[in-house]
């Protein structure tokens, strides 16, 4: 092994979830709070954390279980790929309740038993780590499990990590019973590309050793940019780096070292990675091409009554104009229509006899992608109007029958652009909120696949509510 070639005490990179080698970033720090305050505090009884995978879910639950609270009972389940009968089992099992093979009602007796007899400054934890993998049934469950009270409190807290699937079955109508009783929440996001460095120094450090002695700059530069703030994907680099220059016999990891190893380690993963590619970009396509049709339809509808337009102007020019007269005197009132009387020409004025008024609604099309029709809404509506209104017609006669083509106002939408290791959930949380509006933003940019994987200068539309926010911006949609 490569320890005494490196002069390491350990193995600074390892792959399992070590409470010890613990890195404690920004939002690991948040997370760990929130877990712990479900643990302890949390009177709704569900607490909830959501992290990409290898950000270090496993490690945050290792390390609170690690604390051994002592009026905490606590059981923790790795594995929820079970029925709830196998799982209940689990937990009465790590629990150190006995009697309770007889089926699913013995053991919630014996589980409910257990949970009345405990002084009243004790609580029962359940950890559930991958719980994306949980069945609807086994969730179910766990909700029913969650409603045993005793004194006036939650007689069991149960904590649920999983990845953003987890997040988006959670915001599904089926799940919203579970949804709505869930109280601590916690987002565990990517490291930022100075805590990627930090994050290595420290598990050098842990070790024996720094990173100016090991990495050089460019190696760890090469390392970060490509793990993308993942510290697994970090640990698995600097690994195999190491060995690769173990294997070489240098005592110091090169950045052409580095770079050899992130191509091989890319490689592995270039096949998912394009795949994702070409589906954002089919959906991108598919999201335009929704627009461009019926832009393009309205243009030559445009066009076509236009050309229209011009070739009645020039057989009968009086008569179109006071039929345009006509059509914008009846909808705006009699006060304005006595003010547009008075300055066009005696020609126009409408006979003694009564020339019948037509009004006309302008033909107007609205072309909306299912948001709301404000200005400000994310993918709101574009109004094109294709014939002319009464106001269009009224101002056209005050400025003396000068005719012109007025295009519809430009709508405008809120977004922001994507800092390095944002990922949808923390912007839904810094601009909406709240982590259930992850949802919302994922069906406002279909060209987003993974909510964890957006990237730096990437646009993410806001809804109209985030308007005033500090990091909205305004931007043309055509």
């Amino acid at each position: 092994m490569y320890l005494e070639h490196f002069g390491l005490k350990a193995p600074p990179f390892q792959f399992t979830a070590s409470p010890i080698a613990l890195f404690m970033s920004r939002t690991h720090r948040e997370a760990l709070s929130a877990l712990e305050w479900g643990l302890l505090h949390e009177p709704s009884g569900l607490t909830l954390l959501i992290g990409e995978s290898g950000t270090g879910k496993t490690t945050l639950v290792c390390a609170l279980l690690a604390r051994h609270y002592r009026d905490v009972h606590a059981a923790y389940i790795g594995n929820p790929k079970l029925s709830f009968v196998e799982l209940l089992g689990a937990i009465l099992s790590q629990l150190g309740i006995r009697g309770a093979r007889g089926g699913k009602s013995a053991m919630l007796n014996a589980f409910t038993a257990f949970a009345m007899e405990l002084p009243l400054n004790q609580r029962i934890a359940i950890l559930i780590d991958e719980a994306q993998a949980l069945s609807d049934d086994a969730l179910e469950e766990l909700r029913l499990m969650s409603n045993l009270e005793r004194h006036g409190r939650k007689a069991a807290q149960i904590i649920l990590a999983g990845q953003y699937e987890l997040a988006r079955r959670l915001n599904e109508p089926r799940m919203r019973q579970l949804t709505d009783r869930i109280g601590a929440r916690a987002v565990l996001l990517s490291l930022s590309a100075l805590e990627c460095r930090e994050y290595i120094e420290h598990r050098l450090r842990l070790c024996g050793s720094t990173t100016d002695r090991i990495f050089a700059r460019g190696a760890v530069q090469c390392i970060v940019r490509n793990s993308e703030g993942v510290p697994r994907r970090i640990n698995a680099l600097c690994h195999n780096a190491l060995l690769l220059a173990f294997a070489r016999g240098s005592r110091r990891v090169t950045a052409a070292m580095a770079r050899e190893t992130a191509g091989e380690y890319v490689a592995l993963l270039q096949p998912v990675t394009e795949n994702k590619r070409q589906s954002r970009v089919l959906e991108w396509l598919a999201h335009s091409v929704r627009w461009v049709r019926p832009v393009l339809g309205l243009t030559v509808l445009g066009i076509a009554g236009f050309m229209t337009g011009q070739l009645l102007m020039e057989r009968n020019p009086l008569g179109n104009l006071q039929a345009l007269k006509s059509s914008a005197t009846a909808e705006i009132g009699p006060f304005a229509r006595a003010a547009i009387d008075a300055k066009l020409p005696a020609a126009l004025q409408p006979t003694a006899a009564g020339a019948k008024s037509k009004s006309s609604d302008g033909d107007g099309e609205v072309v909306n992608d299912g948001a709301s029709s404000a200005g400000t809404e994310p993918g709101g509506s574009s109004v094109v109007n294709t014939g002319a209104s009464a106001d269009f017609v009224a101002a056209t006669l005050r400025e003396g029958g000068a005719t012109s083509v007025s295009t519809a106002p430009t709508v405008r939408r809120p977004f922001v652009v994507v800092a390095p290791g944002d990922t949808l959930g923390g912007i839904a949380i810094r601009h909406l909120g709240s982590f259930g509006a992850v949802s919302s933003l994922m069906r406002l940019n279909p060209h987003i696949a993974n909510p964890a994987r957006v990237y730096p200068g990437e646009i993410v539309y806001l809804p109209s509510s985030s308007v005033g926010s500090q990091n909205a911006n305004d931007t043309d949609v055509e």
